[in-house]
């Protein structure tokens, strides 16, 4: 199949822009794989978190530190988790994929990284020094003013999503490509 000449021309055809979860992965503070769509603003950030509203649940960290969303892991972290976690397999396993694959913003390292980092740890929200949603928001917690290795520097504190670190909220799995994902694993250690 990928020494297909037609395979690879429609998969190095395809435009990742389009599909709005290619764009939902990154790379945030260190260089760890996250998840988080890029748009909105950082008070919008905020404001769902502070409230839990789900309009934001795909919206990335502005810190670069965690998962993102007012509960990281949840929402579409939770779709598109596993399926993650199995495309860094195939991505990891079969150089000939991984060279075709179509990237948004050359986010392939991400999208390998997050989707091993998911498939070990699932939900990452520690280590995380911000300052959870409460009190007065740019008093107590939210952004500080200032920046750093490119992202938004927070007020400190003891994290905002502790609880949820490692929490599998992930809605779909698949038996086949988690045995899949495990034998891929343990050969390429």
């Amino acid at each position: 199949m990928l020494s297909e000449p037609g395979m690879l021309a429609d998969l190095k055809a395809a435009n990742m822009n389009d599909f709005v979860e290619g764009l939902s992965f990154y790379l945030g503070r260190n260089g760890v794989a996250l998840y988080g769509a890029s748009r909105d603003t950082i008070d919008a950030y905020w404001g769902g978190v502070s409230t839990g509203d789900a309009s934001t649940r795909d919206m990335r960290d502005p810190h670069g530190y965690i998962d993102g969303g007012p509960t990281p892991g949840g929402g579409y972290e939770a779709n598109l988790g596993n399926q993650v976690s199995y495309l860094s397999a195939l991505l990891r396993a079969l150089p000939t994929f991984r060279s075709a694959w179509p990237t948004t913003n050359s986010n392939l390292e991400a999208i390998v990284g997050f989707g091993k980092r998911y498939h070990d740890h699932k939900t990452l929200t520690l280590p995380d020094p911000c300052a959870p949603a409460l009190g007065t928001y740019k008093r107590d917690y939210g952004p500080s003013g200032s920046m750093s290795e490119g992202f938004q520097d927070c007020i400190a504190g003891s994290g905002r999503f502790p609880s949820l670190n490692g929490s599998n909220l992930a809605n779909r799995v698949s038996g086949f490509l988690t045995q899949f994902y495990d034998y891929v694993d343990r050969r390429l250690l």
